[in-house]
């Protein structure tokens, strides 16, 4: 479940916390008549809770609501994800069966046919030390998914836990639940790749890779197709992610969404070469929307800004926002590419056309361009106006963040470093 960007932290944990009390499984004796026959049992402690029902979808024609609880599909009992989709695949193999499954809506047991194959659902794997380790890791995941200079700034008060603690806490209740078996495997095996973030040392990546390759060999694919964009790439494990990416593409090469998924982790994991390929690869698809070669593009021009071909990258990233004309990441893409190469004339020109192109969002993040525009006046020797733009920003709280905010593109620790030398000198 997607979390706006704009709810504030605290408000974050808030509804975190929220969530997972209200989904605590209530024990209770039932009994009702199911197709005929009387049943005498209690809900289960674990299985998959469902979140939300796609419209038209199988799992709307069986009844499923949001909050029920899917025991049993078929012969499989269902107790993580990786079982339903070791369930869902085995009877997809028969297309014209039905399959009985069985879920609990409330205090009610409901066995109900379906047709084998994607249900069309937003789930959570269902049980107490699933949620809580789940609730560890979103704490994790706000860590990284967060701007630094934001996290830094709370860890510093007290408010939020520091990531090194969290990952203890999180590893520990990992081993905890593997000795006691009150996590299945495949949970285990998640969760010790969700531990370790893209930046962590060495020797605790390549742990993760032994982890990743173990994942991709044992488990069902539409399992780790799942995991690829729904848990990796949207909490920024994007070498986890990329590995799923990389099977889906081995049973669908033109998947383009899924190669264009793939070319942003690569980039994000400063693989250059293979972001290049992968952009590549899709730009060919003579099918490919508007927004398909504003995604193509923006991986390219990130490409180049890592390999620090300026002049490529000034214009990939142009035909980026030229393809997306409203998203105010590629507006920040296409001028941080003009500060990178150095040109005033054209970093000006883009610094107007952006202005008159998204006037809103351009005003609301002036301050991201006050730090690139500062940059490339250093660049060209021009310190003292540099050093007034600056002095803008001293004693606001958007100090740290203007410069910090750069960090995101490779190359983007230039604006950085030449920010915070322009601010010692105020």
């Amino acid at each position: 479940m997607r979390i706006d960007a704009k709810v504030s932290l605290s408000m974050k944990l808030l509804l975190l916390f929220a969530s997972i009390f209200m989904a605590t499984p209530v024990p209770a004796q039932q009994e009702r008549s199911v197709a005929g026959i009387t049943t005498r049992e209690e809900p289960p402690k674990v299985g998959l809770r469902i979140l939300k029902v796609e419209p038209g979808s199988l799992a709307e024609e069986a009844g499923l609501q949001s909050m029920d609880l899917i025991a049993r599909y078929g012969n499989y009992q269902i107790v993580d994800a990786s079982t339903y989709f070791t369930a869902r695949e085995a009877y997809e193999k028969f297309p014209g069966s039905k399959v009985e499954m069985i879920y609990w809506h409330a205090r009610e047991r409901v066995a109900t046919p379906v047709k084998p194959g994607r249900l069309g659902i937003g789930f959570n794997e269902y049980g107490a030390v699933a949620y809580q380790l789940d609730s560890l890791m979103q704490k994790l995941n706000i860590t990284i998914e967060t701007p630094d200079y934001f996290i830094e700034t709370q860890t510093a008060k007290g408010a939020i836990q520091p990531r090194d603690k969290l990952v203890e806490e999180i590893v520990a209740m990992i081993d905890k639940a593997e000795v006691d078996s009150s996590l299945t495997h495949a949970q285990i095996l998640v969760a010790r790749i969700s531990a370790i973030t893209d930046e962590a040392p060495k020797a605790e990546i390549e742990k993760q890779v032994a982890l990743i390759n173990e994942l991709v060999s044992s488990q069902p694919k539409g399992f780790t197709d799942y995991l690829g964009y729904e848990v990796f790439f949207n909490h920024k494990r994007f070498r986890a992610a990329a590995a799923c990416f990389k099977r889906q593409l081995e049973a669908d090469p033109e998947d383009v969404s899924v190669r264009l998924n793939l070319g942003i982790a690569y980039f994000k994991l400063r693989m250059f070469a293979e972001a290049d390929a992968a952009a590549d690869y899709a730009l060919k698809d003579d099918g490919l929307s508007e927004y398909g070669h504003a995604v193509a593009f923006q991986v390219k021009a990130n490409a180049a800004l890592g390999r620090r071909d300026f002049a490529a990258a000034l214009e990939f990233a142009q035909k980026a926002f030229e393809a997306n004309p409203r998203s105010n990441y590629l507006m920040s893409l296409w001028q941080f590419a003009a500060a990178q190469l150095g040109d005033l004339q054209k970093f000006y020109q883009v610094i107007e056309a952006t202005e008159r192109m998204l006037p809103n969002e351009y005003a609301k993040l002036r301050c991201r361009a006050d730090a690139a525009e500062a940059y490339i006046l250093f660049k060209n020797n021009q310190i003292e106006k540099a050093r007034a733009l600056v002095a803008k920003w001293v004693g606001s709280e958007k100090l740290d963040s203007n410069p910090r905010y750069w960090r995101q593109y490779p190359s983007g620790e230039d604006v950085l470093k030449v920010w915070q030398q322009l601010v010692d000198q105020n």
